[in-house]
């Protein structure tokens, strides 16, 4: 299931108006220690895009309520 939301990251990514849209959210306050979806989105886009490593989605995962 994972590549499918990797195709679908890449994808998103790609599309630069989407992305500028991402990056100027801001996310909503949370009072347990789960990472929300869009600040976990952010941080893959800013990793694709200042990084040169494969970029790990375990938390994106994780705050849409999937375990590995």
């Amino acid at each position: 299931m994972t590549c499918y939301m990797n195709s679908l990251l890449q994808a998103l990514y790609s599309l630069g108006s989407f992305r500028s849209i991402v990056y100027t959210l801001e996310g909503e306050e949370r009072d347990d220690e789960s990472e929300s979806v869009l600040l976990c989105l952010q941080r893959i886009f800013f990793n694709l895009q200042t990084g040169d490593k494969a970029v790990r989605t375990s938390e994106l995962l994780k705050a849409l309520g999937f375990n590995e």
